[in-house]
């Protein structure tokens, strides 16, 4: 799925605000070639361990905002960039997803959704049914033969190859670990529950409100 999006050998260095301002600024430029280069204006939106996310658009088009995520160091080791990918394509498809523009060596551009991003805390009743409805909506998209079997198996093995070797005071050693996911997955694999698209991380900032509460 992911071969249908464009991706470009570019490398973003995010060691410093320059050098992540200097290859989003390349990356954006592919993107958006018609840009012009001095009109173009960035903002850091996330500084974090995992992702790093800055958000370029053109002076007086702040509407047209790209976002540009870099990966942090290492998170490959735990997360599939390439599933990533399906389930943002996947999303966009179902109609609650931003769309993707394009992928590079360490990283992804794609569309900049504007609304209010959920707090934590007790909601308006109607924040909760769209919500609801939003979930079930993902629950139903149609996924490709190949995404129809669970992938929290490999998931929580990829985790799990990550785990101390060492037995360590007050933690499950390795091999208990792994007879943790052995004994899970044999006692879910007889659900009658159907295998469905999840988003797994549901939390209120991963989930942006487009409307207002009446």
């Amino acid at each position: 799925m992911a071969g249908s999006t464009p991706h470009y050998d570019v490398t973003v260095d995010a060691t410093s605000e320059h050098t992540l301002q200097v290859g989003c600024l390349k990356v954006l430029r592919l993107v958006r070639p018609t840009w012009d280069k001095d009109q173009i204006r960035l903002k850091v939106f996330t500084d974090g361990l995992t992702n790093k996310l800055m958000g370029g658009w053109r002076e007086g088009w702040k509407k047209e905002v790209v976002l540009v995520r870099v990966y942090g160091e290492d998170t490959e080791k735990y997360i599939d960039r390439g599933a990533e990918v399906d389930n943002m394509l996947l999303l966009e498809q179902g109609g609650d997803g931003a769309q993707l523009f394009a992928t590079f060596t360490n990283g992804l551009a794609y569309e900049f959704v504007s609304g209010d991003v959920l707090q934590p805390g007790i909601q308006p009743p109607q924040v909760y049914q769209e919500v609801a409805a939003t979930m079930a909506r993902m629950h139903r998209i149609d996924l490709p033969p190949a995404r129809k079997l669970p992938g929290v198996w490999t998931f929580l093995r990829r985790l799990a190859s990550l785990y101390p070797t060492e037995a360590m005071e007050g933690l499950l050693t390795l091999h208990q670990l792994e007879q943790e996911i052995v004994s899970l997955e044999s006692c879910l694999s007889s659900s009658s529950s159907p295998v469905v698209f999840a988003h797994n991380d549901a939390m209120p900032a991963n989930m942006v409100r487009t409307s207002k509460v009446g």
